[in-house]
């Protein structure tokens, strides 16, 4: 069965897109390159890769939604502020996954998309290393993105800007906090800011939670905090989140905990111990968050690795993407992931996502190693390049020797 929602074809979107806004400005000019994926109007260009992958990502009830709302701020961008004072009582902190970023940062590699290039594409300021977060032009007509040039011509810094979005965020969030359960809070703004409150951390830190405050950026309009030490906080909160996601266009379901005023990934299934009231063997009652983390890195993989092919190829890099693989059961609540894998293979440079269990072939021998990630970090991790991609990837050009693999204690299997 297929995981995730179908992709339409980039050029249908952009029919779809084009469509929109003809019917929200029947005279307005445009025109369509579909080699750069962008749509030319007299005041400008609009790139569609970002909106196109929140399209695809949609539950299909609020595509229409995503479409209307994108084709509203292409239309507003003829006019540009002239002055940061015309705009600062407007400007606030936008939170979407990282993801999003850096496959528009592969694209400017390729060449795919104008007007950046890959290094300016980097956020500057990431939270929990899984969120971006950006700065946006709110108005009554649409969101406009702010972007570091556009600071720089201004002569403001990007902190001072920051300061002042997060001010103008923290004057728009009084009280708007329901408790469904005691300890177990959510927004009820739905501004199209709720989860960018995680930034305003002193109104998070408020909240009356069991132990550290951990988020839940389900998504744009919905934002849930327990805490850390609240095991049915915790799993109400993923019931609440993936609900949300099924009425709204979804952000993330990877929980962040915040210590020593930062946000930190929290691990629930690993982090939080559990009292199990039968004897034997049981899974951990929070595993729901394990599922939910491989599969959303799943997506994001999978998206990527098309792009990063097509630059290897362009730029003649010998380097095999592998692949992520996901192993595992539909049930009634989802997706039940049984294995999270990727295929090193000997004698090919590749470039593998960080999994739960690589599978190392030896073709030669004919002999096949199923190695968790941390006994391969311990025993050849200076095989495993770091890179600056993200979600994490390392370039592997060498194998790990038979002392490496027998040290694992691993014992190897015969190829079929």
């Amino acid at each position: 069965m297929s995981l995730f929602n179908r992709a339409i074809s980039r050029d249908k979107f952009a029919k779809l897109f084009l469509s929109e806004v003809s019917r929200m400005q029947p005279n307005i000019s445009s025109s369509y390159d579909p080699d750069q994926f962008i749509v030319k109007f007299e005041s400008g260009q609009t790139f569609l890769g970002n909106v196109y992958q929140e399209y695809n990502r949609a539950p299909r009830k609020f595509k229409k939604e995503v479409l209307q709302r994108f084709a509203a701020t292409a239309i507003s961008m003829g006019e540009e502020p002239q002055a940061f004072a015309d705009v600062a009582g407007n400007i606030l902190p936008v939170v979407r996954p990282r993801s999003v970023r850096e496959s528009l940062r592969i694209k400017a590699l390729t060449g795919t998309i104008m007007g950046g290039d890959a290094e300016t594409l980097r956020s500057p300021s990431t939270i929990a290393g899984i969120f971006n977060v950006d700065l946006a032009i709110d108005s009554e007509e649409a969101i406009r993105s702010l972007s570091l040039s556009k600071l720089q011509e201004w002569d403001v810094s990007l902190e001072s800007a920051m300061q002042i979005a997060s001010a103008n965020l923290r004057n728009m969030s009084g009280g708007k906090w329901q408790e469904p359960l005691p300890g177990l809070y959510v927004s009820s703004w739905s501004d199209c800011y709720d989860v960018s409150r995680i930034t305003t951390k002193d109104i998070i830190e408020k909240l009356q939670v069991k132990g550290n405050p951990v988020a839940l950026c389900a998504t744009r309009s919905q934002i849930l905090v327990t805490g850390s030490q609240d095991p049915q906080g915790l799993l109400a909160a993923m019931i609440l989140g993936k609900s949300a996601q099924e009425n709204d266009r979804p952000i993330s379901l990877i929980p962040i905990v915040l210590e020593d005023d930062a946000w930190r990934v929290f691990y629930p299934e690993k982090e939080l111990e559990v009292v199990f009231s039968d004897a034997g063997e049981q899974e951990h009652p929070l595993a729901c968050y394990r599922n939910e983390r491989i599969i959303e890195r799943s997506v994001e993989y999978g998206e990527q690795k098309e792009l990063l092919e097509e630059y290897f190829e362009q730029e003649g890099i010998d380097l095999f993407v592998a692949t992520h693989s996901v192993y595992g059961a539909e049930t009634e609540d989802g997706w039940d992931v049984s294995a999270e894998t990727a295929t090193w293979t000997k004698g090919v440079f590749t470039l593998l996502p960080e999994v739960e269990t690589y599978m190392l072939l030896d073709p030669e021998n004919q002999k096949v190693w199923m190695i968790p990630f941390e006994l391969a970090m311990t025993h050849f991790g200076e095989r495993l390049g770091a890179t600056e991609y993200y979600p994490k990837r390392y370039e592997v050009r060498s194998f790990p020797t038979d002392s490496e693999l027998a040290a694992t204690g691993v014992t190897p299997d015969v190829m079929t």
